[in-house]
C-alpha cells in the first residue's frame, strides 16, 4: 500500500494527526496518560510515519515506522 493510500485510510482516526511536528506531538501527549500515542507524518521523510508514545516516566518517545 502506498503512503497516499495509507494516509487516506488513517484520516478520521483519533490516533492519526497528519503533518504535525515532533514538538507539537510531545505537547499533545504531555497532558495524556501513560501509554497514549499518536501517529503523524515524519518530519525528516514525508514518506514515513512517526509513532509518538508517552511512557510511564512522562517521557515521549518518537519512533519512525
Amino acid at each position: 500500500m502506498s503512503i497516499n493510500h495509507a494516509s487516506y485510510f488513517a484520516v478520521g482516526c483519533s490516533w492519526y494527526h497528519g503533518s504535525i511536528s515532533r514538538v507539537e506531538a510531545e505537547r499533545l501527549l504531555r497532558v495524556q496518560r501513560e501509554g497514549s500515542y499518536l501517529v503523524r507524518t515524519s518530519e525528516s521523510n514525508r514518506q514515513d510515519y512517526s509513532l509518538s508514545v508517552k511512557y510511564v516516566n512522562g517521557a515521549v518517545v518518537n519512533i519512525i515506522i
